[in-house]
């Protein structure tokens, strides 16, 4: 794969100061844990984060592998409590619409807001998941997990993460499918989902996940860093417009695949926005 400039961050004052609130929230998330005054699945979505956002800080201000290691540890093993925590989130999903009206004779604007009917939660919706945050826990355990919660993630229901919160494209949860497919050993059915997920998919990232997923049934040495090489051009792109998002830093999708690969003894060197030597060293299946 051709080497690259990682796309720019924010200068290294900013980056320290975000690296040092990080620490203090991540700090009092674990301290709500511990004593019990916080609610187990918020505090472990937010550690999830934190620990993310804290390995891309550590690999941005070059702290050393050690530091980075036990972020992505720390996130790891808040994703495989994140999925078994029960939600202790209160109140109805309250839906608004925002209507911004505009007036070119005066430059002035008013936005009217209304509420609207409530949408239908799906039997067994998690509350506060979406198909987002599955994906990031589900891609960490594969990254940087054991096998065996990789296992436990990937058969979580897709019903308790389809939020009627958070609008997605039907191709993510077709490209989801696929991952958890793979995990589980139903290579049949992970094809399937990725030849549906490439057909339909409307993202450039999520077309090159799924084409990066196919490569592999076909055992193909040679296509797969192709096809993971659109995976991170992709991801470059998007966070290329987001220079305070430390975890821009690394390809979280593009590691786990990297994972998943050596199962068919293709290993991909170390390189920008590809970590790799952070990855469990482990066979995920």
């Amino acid at each position: 794969m051709a080497t690259k400039r990682l796309h720019r961050l924010v200068d290294h004052v900013r980056l320290g100061e975000l690296r040092d609130s990080r620490l203090e929230l991540s700090a009092s998330c674990t301290e709500k844990l511990e004593n019990g005054t916080g609610d187990p699945e918020a505090c472990l979505s937010f550690l999830v984060e934190y620990n993310l956002e804290l390995a891309g800080l550590a690999l941005a201000l070059d702290s050393g592998d050690a530091v980075v290691g036990r972020h992505f540890a720390a996130a790891a093993d808040a994703g495989k409590r994140w999925l078994t925590a029960p939600s202790e989130r209160i109140g109805d999903v309250r839906r608004f619409e925002v209507a911004i009206n505009s007036n070119p004779k005066s430059g002035t604007s008013s936005a009217t807001i209304q509420e609207r009917p409530v949408l239908v939660a799906p039997r067994g919706w998690k509350r506060g998941w979406d198909v987002g945050d599955f994906d990031i826990a589900l891609s960490i355990l594969i990254a940087f997990g054991s096998a065996d919660s990789a296992r436990q993630a990937a058969a979580v229901d897709e019903e308790s993460y389809r939020s009627p919160e958070v609008l997605a494209e039907e191709a993510y949860f077709i490209a989801v499918r696929a991952l958890k497919a793979w995990v589980l050993g139903d290579d049949s059915a992970a094809e399937a989902n990725c030849r549906d997920a490439l057909a339909n998919a409307k993202q450039p990232r999520l077309r090159a996940f799924a084409a990066a997923i196919a490569t592999l049934f076909k055992d193909n040495a040679a296509g797969f860093p192709v096809a993971l090489t659109d995976l991170v051009a992709a991801h470059r792109r998007s966070f290329a417009r987001e220079p305070a998002m430390p975890v821009g830093v690394f390809s979280l999708s593009g590691l786990a695949l990297c994972r998943m690969a050596r199962t068919y003894g293709i290993t991909i060197e170390d390189q920008l926005y590809l970590p790799t030597r952070f990855l469990n060293p482990d066979p995920i299946r």
